[in-house]
């Protein structure tokens, strides 16, 4: 209704759900001071801190070390060596050393680590158990412990069925956001 008058809204919520599925421009503020602003996706996918990151949705956040590499910026984590999300004019070198590294269940991919004869082999991953799963109709959140003992989230379709202690591999489909340690 308001976008067919033409009219302007001013939405104050605590839901992020509401938030992010109304709002045409989305401010977070924290202790009084914005600290973001933009189309709710931009907000969403490169958020401006891990605070901000665990507050606008699920997960993970694991420690890393960004790295400058032939293709730009990298990160190597528990996950292994992934690309790093971010605007700007391209990697400096001050871009280097310990950080953050934030990642979603719908970043990750997983698949069971035996595939039938005949499947063309994926890339290769993380390793990792199921730790559980847990099913919502339309889709299912699987979580994984890798090798090293961090867990993580899968975002999987509402078919695809795992067990506790099923052995799968993790695989990062995106870039992932830094934050500086």
């Amino acid at each position: 209704l308001l976008r067919r008058l033409g009219t302007t809204a001013l939405l104050v919520t605590h839901d992020q759900a509401e938030a992010m599925a109304l709002a045409d421009h989305l401010v977070v503020m924290r202790a009084g001071v914005v600290v973001a602003a933009g189309d709710p996706r931009d907000v969403y996918g490169a958020p401006a801190d891990t605070e901000l990151g665990r507050f606008l949705g699920e997960g993970v956040v694991l420690p890393g070390v960004r790295e400058l590499s032939g293709e730009g910026l990298v990160v190597r984590c528990a996950l292994g060596c992934l690309d790093v999300a971010g605007p700007g004019p391209g990697p400096r070198a001050n871009d280097q050393g310990a950080c953050e590294v934030l990642v979603r269940p719908e970043q990750l991919s997983v698949r069971r680590s035996s595939q039938p004869e005949g499947l063309v082999a994926a890339p290769v991953g993380t390793a990792g158990d199921v730790v559980s799963q847990s099913f919502y109709g339309h889709d299912a959140l699987v979580r994984v412990r890798l090798r090293d003992g961090e867990q993580v989230s899968v975002r999987v379709g509402g078919a695809e069925r795992y067990r506790a202690g099923d052995a799968v591999t993790v695989h990062v489909r995106t870039p992932v956001s830094t934050f500086a340690d």
